[in-house]
């Protein structure tokens, strides 16, 4: 009985602590920082915030950070920057490797 009720209670606390860390990780000043100068950003600009924010939401929301990641992609291969082109397909790789763990 004894085992049981720490069994329980240490899953109490696992579940609170992921609970946290995933609510944080939606918090995060650096997402909320890249959304709102996503706004106002211009192309090469704009590229690379869509693969910083594509990067920084992988593990956690796979839609958006596929979203930003094909947009990224879209946009580098118009204006010719290969390099944001291979982070974009990076991206886009990981994103799909963050769902599979």
């Amino acid at each position: 009985m004894k085992q049981l009720i720490s069994i329980f209670i240490l899953s109490i606390l696992i579940h609170q602590s992921l609970s946290g860390q995933i609510q944080s990780t939606f918090n995060r000043p650096e997402i909320d920082s890249l959304l709102c100068v996503l706004k106002t950003s211009k192309t090469d600009d704009r590229i690379i915030i869509l693969n910083k924010l594509s990067s920084a939401l992988a593990p956690l929301q796979f839609d958006s950070a596929q979203s930003f990641a094909n947009e990224a992609l879209s946009i580098a291969r118009q204006s010719n920057n290969h390099q944001q082109e291979a982070l974009a397909l990076f991206n886009m790789g990981n994103n799909f490797f963050s769902t599979m763990i």
